[in-house]
Order: C-alpha cells, then sequence, then structure tokens
C-alpha cells in the first residue's frame, strides 16, 4: 500500500505533464467534461453497466480512453468495443477509436479502430452468455486472463471455493439449488 502512494503520486503527475503537452482534449457532454461516464444500458434484453473512464478528441478522432495500472497492455480491445456501443447508445457519440491509457508508462497505446464493435454484434455476445448463464453451462478458456477475473472463485478449472455450486465440471455440481457440497 505504501509503495502505491508515492507510485500512485508519479503516475498522477505523468499523466498531468502529458495532458498539457498533448493536443488531446476532453470531450463534453451534457456541460461536463465525459470522465468516469456512466454509460449503463440495454442491449437486447440484457442490461449491461459500464463506466468509461474518459472520452477524449486528438482533433481528429474521438476516442474511448481506458486507464491501465497494471505493467501489461490489454491485447483485447472488447472491453473498449462494448464501451463504444454502450457510448453510442446512451449518448449518440460514437468513438470511433480505443485507447488504454497505460499509468506506469506515462502514455497510451496506439489507437484502435473499434468500427467492428457494432449494436448487434455485441447484443449478441450478451444475449449468448446471458442465455448460457441461464442454463449454466460454462465453458472455462484457462488463461493469463484468469488472475484477474471477478468470478475465478466460481471456477473448477481455477480450484475456486465456490466451484461446487457453480460449475458443472465439478465432481460436487449439484447446482444453485445446494447450500453445501456432498462430503
Amino acid at each position: 500500500m505504501q509503495w502505491w502512494g508515492g507510485e500512485g503520486v508519479r503516475q498522477l503527475e505523468s499523466y498531468l505533464e502529458w495532458l498539457e503537452a498533448t493536443q488531446w482534449e476532453f470531450v463534453e457532454y451534457a456541460d461536463r467534461p465525459m470522465i468516469e461516464m456512466d454509460v449503463s444500458n440495454w442491449l437486447g434484453d440484457v442490461y449491461v453497466k459500464g463506466f468509461v473512464d474518459a472520452v477524449m478528441t486528438d482533433g481528429d478522432q474521438v476516442m474511448l480512453v481506458d486507464y491501465k495500472t497494471g505493467s501489461r497492455t490489454p491485447a483485447a480491445m472488447m472491453q473498449l468495443g462494448i464501451y463504444r456501443v454502450l457510448l453510442r447508445e446512451t449518448t449518440g457519440i460514437d468513438a470511433t477509436h480505443g485507447v488504454w491509457w497505460m499509468t506506469r508508462k506515462a502514455e497510451p497505446s496506439e489507437p484502435v479502430q473499434l468500427g467492428r464493435y457494432t449494436h448487434d454484434y455485441v447484443r449478441t455476445i450478451f444475449e449468448t452468455f446471458d442465455r448460457a448463464v441461464e442454463q449454466q453451462v460454462f465453458l472455462p478458456k484457462e488463461g493469463s486472463h484468469c488472475f484477474t477475473c471477478d468470478v475465478r472463485s466460481a471456477c473448477y478449472i481455477q480450484g475456486g471455493v465456490d466451484a461446487w455450486k457453480y460449475d458443472s465440471h465439478h465432481p460436487k455440481f449439484q447446482g444453485l439449488r445446494s447450500q453445501e457440497p456432498n462430503k
């Protein structure tokens, strides 16, 4: 915790220096800069909660910015693609590009086009996932992302403590009706 006290201040100072040195500006909506913007909305039959860290422009394009405090730049842009669709549904603003702001390096990733993330594409993903959850179908895909997964405790492949309740691959699985695993 002490490390973050000093490191957090350094990262914030580096970010402010970058903002002053660049042409990037925050996009405004409803007379306020789009920072920590709630873009939660319905995608078909599924309500999706989302908070965009920032919406900025470099003068040429509107970009979604997500701040990352880790040391690795995410490989997949799905998070920003989802935000693109939610932002457009909520505000009518279309962010055509996305970037990760890497706080430790004090620099943005290269902007990536988000055009393939359409309403229909993202809606289909969420509706398919929602149907799978309702039918208790959980297909684990183990990888380097597992250590940050919010539902790791429910995953048998990760040795999750609650996997017996949720993961049909667990030998003691009884579904959500059960309160305790069979001993």
